[in-house]
């Protein structure tokens, strides 16, 4: 699960606090919605088809906990959050 903010809807550090509180997908979902965060949902991702470095972030990364904040472009910011692995 990805949740994607404007930079303008949020100061950087409220999103970042905020999203380091996430335990859960439930967690996030509701996050996403208080906050008006944009959600996008990809059932399954081959680790294969991932950046190496994105690889190795969520390697380590808890179910159910997201990744620091990333964005490309300063426009946006962005957290991914595991739901699931399969083995």
């Amino acid at each position: 699960m990805q949740l994607s903010m404007k930079t303008d809807q949020i100061p950087l550090e409220e999103f970042r606090t905020k999203t380091e509180e996430i335990r859960s997908c439930r967690d996030a979902s509701d996050l996403a919605k208080n906050l008006g965060a944009e959600v996008k949902r990809d059932r399954f991702v081959p680790s294969w088809d991932l950046p190496t470095e994105l690889r190795k972030t969520l390697a380590d990364l808890p179910t159910g906990h997201a990744t620091q904040v990333f964005g490309e472009d300063g426009a946006m910011m962005r957290v991914i959050v595991i739901c699931s692995r399969n083995a």
